[in-house]
């Protein structure tokens, strides 16, 4: 299974994370972003959860 590229670094509003995900699912990086701010604000686990998921996922290429 290929691994998730995150965003573009300029696109990027922190680490790239939720731009990388709505990228490869093809949904809106603000409704992404916005989620998991609501996420992070009712559970204790999603900033845990966001830096897992940049250590899994890969750097973007360049040509954007």
């Amino acid at each position: 299974m290929s691994k998730i590229k995150l965003s573009n670094p300029k696109d990027a509003v922190w680490l790239g994370v939720c731009g990388g995900l709505a990228s490869r699912y093809d949904f809106d990086p603000f409704f992404v972003r916005l989620l998991f701010c609501l996420c992070m604000v009712f559970t204790f686990y999603a900033p845990l959860l966001y830096l897992i998921l940049y250590a899994c996922m890969e750097k973007a290429d360049e040509e954007f």
